[in-house]
């Protein structure tokens, strides 16, 4: 039979299709993939961001200059990353199975290991109702990355992102400074490869990526006026009986250098010989401070910090320069049709630096990163209806982070020092050195197991952390010139002051009381507060100035779990799950560590049980000295001593939850049909039609 050939008539429904809703259990989240992943916009190709769009969770960003590469969110600011209202570092993220968490700061939004977007395959949040499985920090969400693997057929990619500042605008205080916006650079590129070693049984997959930035920050400092450094001090005066008359109109002085300086009506300058009076040594401006002053920036821009006059702003755009390395590789092996495993590898190569103190100046902290980490796996198929996954990973955070200030120093309070010794308006401590390496062992076995209905899981993981660390901020003396730290405030140098009686106090305008004695004493440069720090090892032995005290704390984590997903009914899953948890109290292995103990010995030495002795004195108004006193001791193990707190036993976490996914036989708007094509053709005169069937079926 021949057959002619016929019209082809093809029609295309276009619809939209709902996200599939979860039904076999409560929890609440979203799945990605890694193609959808990369499809999304992303400023930074951070991954781990897109948790700040979740439901529930609060994202406070940083500056959007801020510096920081990935992430963009400030370290200092544990608001972002909160959910549900569960605190930020609640976040519990994994990476192929294992923990990538910091659990010594926990930031929300970040994995210690970093997951690039072209090494994803899948991304996971779940922000409630999870289930037993789900450990660690469960407070909060769950976020699990997986990474890509190698397939038969050989993929690969190359990248490149770049951002400048044609399109910011320049930072609000920098442009009322009259500052140009500075230049910001941020380069993101990479490549990576996956395929076969061994057709259907061996895949490598490998991933790199670099981000240089060169961004900027808006940094303010507080710096002596080019009067003030040339021995001139200039302070709002009021007329007052035995003193001279406070000027109606403008005036000038000379300072140091012979240079005239203006002052306004209403205001009076000092200068250097009658600062010399008014000083009770005779010796008027400080040489040294005027010359250590005279290095300062003379570029005063900025009237939002200092009074103005004596102490002003110095307002610049910090110039930041940040690297980012990323190395990634996966080896997966199928050693049958029962056994599969797998070997990740991460490395990471950053250095950040944080501004300097003033232009052309060392960055005030330098970090370098050097975290490492991998991961094994081995998933086993027992039978159709039994599975077990045994995982293991190691973390390893190594942080260098060096400041400036390495010697002890004088510090001029209301005066930004000049190397940033003082930590130049940063968090405090950023002038100072912390060394950090944090290795974290994770081991954790899951086995499913289903049963007619009944889909049981269970499990358990252990993880093993150490975190050893050492810190120069308290190894340095500290010297200041303090108005606050002198016996009468500072109250005998200023005009107008009773106990202010010597002649000099009195040939010049009594003050209005305006910072005068706060800067005067500045010009005179008095140390008057000493802050001595010593260190001390175990045995009570002083170390050296500088010296830091090594210290390697160290605690366990042990958690098993049972849950039943029991399907009562194609529409109804009810979820009945136990975890319990039992960890160490954290311990110093080298044997620095004291704890608090109660001198009253009917306490037994708990200081849990001195707090609550102190409490019931409280309420029922009885003195709480009848508690006693509180000395520290030698504790921990390495000590053979009390830990810091009791072991806790009891830690119990059930985990019932329910999934209705009702079917309405006459539902609203859940018909789906499928796009069909057809095609005729004409066998001698007679019609054959060749159309796929219309398929229609009903979905909640």
């Amino acid at each position: 039979m021949a057959l002619e050939l016929g019209d082809i008539a093809e029609a295309v429904e276009v619809q939209a299709i709902p996200a599939a809703l979860n039904t076999t259990d409560a929890s609440m989240g979203s799945p990605l993939t890694g193609a959808e992943i990369r499809s999304l916009p992303s400023l930074d190709l951070n991954p781990a961001g897109l948790l700040s769009l979740q439901a529930g969770v609060a994202f406070v960003p940083g500056q959007a200059d801020t510096p920081g590469g990935y992430g963009g969110v400030s370290d200092f600011d544990g608001r972002s990353g909160a959910v549900n209202g569960a605190r930020s570092d609640q976040t519990n993220i994994i990476l192929d199975g294992v923990d990538c968490n910091d659990p010594i700061s926990g930031y929300a939004f970040s994995c210690v290991l970093r997951a690039t977007q072209a090494s994803l395959a899948e991304f996971r949040t779940t922000t409630s109702n999870y289930g037993a499985e789900a450990g660690g920090r469960s407070g909060a969400a769950q976020v699990q990355l997986i990474t890509n693997s190698g397939e038969n057929a050989p993929h690969g990619s190359g990248y490149y992102a770049h951002r400048n500042e044609a399109l910011n605008a320049n930072d609000f205080f920098l442009n009322k400074s009259g500052i140009e916006e500075p230049p910001f650079r941020r380069h993101i590129y990479g490549a990576s490869l996956g395929g076969p070693l061994l057709k259907n049984r061996l895949f490598l997959f490998g991933n790199w990526e670099r981000m240089e930035e060169s961004p900027f920050k808006s940094a303010v400092r507080n710096v002596p006026s080019l009067s003030f450094r040339d021995g001139v001090m200039i302070y709002q005066c009021e007329d007052r009986a035995g003193f001279a008359a406070c000027p109606s109109s403008p005036t000038t002085v000379t300072g140091v250098s012979g240079t005239p300086y203006s002052v306004p009506a209403g205001s009076y300058g000092l200068s250097p010989a009658q600062i010399s009076a008014l000083d009770p040594l005779g010796i008027g401006p400080n040489a040294a401070l005027l010359q250590y002053w005279s290095q300062y920036p003379t570029d005063i821009n900025d009237s939002s910090v200092g009074d103005g006059v004596n102490v002003v702003g110095h307002r610049f755009a910090a110039p930041i320069n940040n690297t980012f390395n990323t190395y990634i590789t996966k080896l997966n092996f199928n050693a049958g049709s029962n056994h599969s495993l797998f070997f990740r590898a991460t490395l990471q190569d950053d250095t950040v630096s944080q501004e300097p103190a003033y232009l052309g100046g060392d960055p005030i902290r330098t970090t370098a990163t050097g975290n490492r980490g991998m991961a094994a796996g081995h998933a086993w198929i027992l039978s159709p209806r039994v599975v077990n996954n045994l995982r293991y990973g190691y973390t390893r955070i190594k942080l260098d982070n060096i400041g400036v200030r390495n010697a002890e120093y004088a510090n001029v309070r209301f005066i930004d020092d000049l190397n940033g010794f003082d930590d130049s308006g940063l968090p405090a401590g950023t002038a100072s050195s912390l060394i950090r390496s944090t290795p974290t062992h994770h081991i954790r076995d899951d086995l499913s197991w289903t049963v007619g209905s009944h889909s049981f899981s269970m499990g358990g993981e252990a993880r093993f952390i150490r975190n050893a660390r050492s810190s120069d901020a308290l190894s340095f003396h500290t010297f200041t010139v303090n108005p606050s730290w002198l016996p009468d405030g500072g109250r005998s140098i200023e005009p107008g002051q009773v106990t202010c009686d010597r002649p000099g106090c009195f040939a010049v305008p009594a003050s209005a009381g305006v910072n005068f004695r706060d800067r005067l004493t500045l010009m005179f440069g008095p140390i008057s507060q000493v802050d001595a720090t010593y260190n001390f090892n175990a045995q009570g032995e002083t170390l050296a100035q500088g010296a830091t005290v090594p210290r390697r704390f160290a605690a366990n984590e042990y958690e098993v779990y049972f849950q039943d997903q029991w399907r009562v009914h194609t529409s109804l899953t009810l979820s009945l799950g136990l975890r319990y948890t039992n960890a160490t109290p954290p311990w110093e292995t080298n044997g620095n560590q004291v704890i608090p103990v109660p001198v009253n010995p009917s306490l037994n030495g708990s200081f849990g049980a001195w707090f609550q002795c102190w409490n019931e004195m409280r309420q029922s108004g009885r003195p709480t000295a009848e508690c006693g006193l509180i000395e520290t001791q030698l504790g921990g193990a390495a000590n053979d001593g009390r830990p810091y707190f009791d072991r806790d036993k009891n830690n119990l976490s059930p985990r019932i939850a329910a999934a209705w996914a009702p079917r309405f036989q006459d539902g609203v708007l859940d018909i789906h049909q499928t796009a069909t094509t057809c095609a005729s053709a004409h066998p001698r005169g007679r019609t054959l039609q060749f159309c796929p069937g219309v398929e229609q079926r009903r979905e909640s």
